[in-house]
């Protein structure tokens, strides 16, 4: 799913996309009501790669409702982040994309990171996921 099919997913849903001091974080989204914002902050914006991974983490929270508040207890927090990485690692680089990249030739980390506009770091965490599942 490419950058801009993320922002039309977030369109077609409702989702508002904002610019949003957040340095620690670097995202937020939350739920108001029947709303579903995403706070983003300004320094990820043109880094294609990690605006993709970003945008994508928080569309998995509104797709699987895992939305938590901080009083939240840790054991719920974490699964509620697992729910939505898993929803964007499937969506960012789904199995079959990524058997077919390696069938035709990617076969470093860099390469597969450079043919899914992510990082290796987040290529790296693809690739577990795909190994245990």
């Amino acid at each position: 799913m490419e950058l801009k099919d993320l922002y039309a997913l977030a369109e077609a849903k409702g989702v508002r996309i904002m610019d949003f001091s957040l340095p620690e974080n670097k995202a937020v989204t939350l739920k108001i009501a029947e709303n579903c914002y995403i706070g983003v902050d300004p320094a990820v914006f043109g880094r294609e790669c990690e605006e993709r991974i970003i945008i994508a983490h928080e569309m998995g929270h509104i797709a699987t409702g895992g939305f938590y508040t901080e009083d939240t207890d840790e054991e719920y927090r974490k699964k509620q982040e697992l729910k939505a990485e898993k929803w964007a690692m499937e969506h960012l680089v789904p199995k079959t994309a990524l058997k077919n990249a390696i069938k035709n030739g990617c076969h470093s980390l860099e390469s597969m990171a450079e043919h899914f506009c992510v990082n290796e770091e987040y290529m790296s965490k693809v690739l577990l996921y795909y190994l245990d599942n």
